[in-house]
């Protein structure tokens, strides 16, 4: 298919080929690629995508080197924990976010939530 003119229907089907063949590309290096939308200028005629490449287990080694800084040990990545009646595992860690620094995905549906290091310190890593 030939791209005439930057609409949105051209814009979907050029991000979902962009899509394919970074994810190739990402396979092939043993990395993982993340697609993460883009920006589309349909006056101009421009499509911007943004994509995220990092290792597989990039989360877990930034979480080893800064879990030190929140009174958290390595051993932390990857507990559970019980909040609110929920079940969280520890995703994470953004030491950016100085109030609530911890990554947790909520196991009963799978939704990404942050938290106080001091949750996750009460727990026996």
């Amino acid at each position: 298919m030939k791209i005439e003119t930057m609409d949105r229907a051209s814009v979907k089907f050029l991000a979902a080929a962009v899509e394919k063949a970074l994810q190739q590309v990402a396979d092939e290096f043993g990395v993982t690629y993340t697609y993460k939308g883009g920006n589309f200028d349909p006056s101009t005629g421009t499509f911007a995508p943004k994509s995220e490449f990092s290792l597989p287990d990039s989360a877990r080694r930034a979480f080893e080197r800064d879990a030190y800084y929140f009174g958290l040990t390595a051993d932390h990545f990857g507990s559970t924990f019980i909040s609110n009646g929920r079940e969280f595992r520890v995703t994470g860690i953004n030491t950016r976010a100085p109030k609530y620094p911890i990554k947790a995905t909520c196991l009963l549906d799978g939704k990404p939530y942050k938290f106080p290091a001091s949750v996750v310190s009460k727990i026996g890593a």
